[in-house]
């Protein structure tokens, strides 16, 4: 069993890489914005195999604050780290003439 420690990983491509770990029966310790999302996909993944746990931290890791609680809580959960899918993403949808004032740096900072 390895320790992977999966980034935005509610939906998506974070989803479908969380599913194939857990079907094998690994350690898992995920994170989204959203704790029903959460809450629901840990559910989920632990059906997938009996063997396979599930971790979870709300984190909004465009802010460097939770960046580090998130940090925090895997080293206290996990002895040590064997994959990291670092899949936390932000899309603003937009144009360029009009797009908000600091759309494009905030998904800088959490891309």
């Amino acid at each position: 069993m390895r320790y992977i420690v999966i980034t935005g990983a509610t939906k998506g491509i974070g989803r479908a890489v969380a599913e194939e770990f857990a079907k094998a029966g690994n350690h898992l310790f995920i994170c989204s914005r959203n704790r029903q999302d959460l809450q629901s996909t840990a559910e989920a993944l632990r059906l997938l195999n009996a063997n396979t746990t599930v971790d979870y931290l709300v984190s909004d890791l465009s802010k460097q604050d939770e960046v580090a609680k998130f940090a925090s809580e895997i080293k206290e959960h996990f002895p040590y780290l064997d994959i990291l899918v670092n899949n936390a993403g932000l899309f603003i949808s937009g144009n360029i003439v009009n797009e908000a004032e600091g759309a494009l740096e905030a998904m800088l900072q959490v891309n």
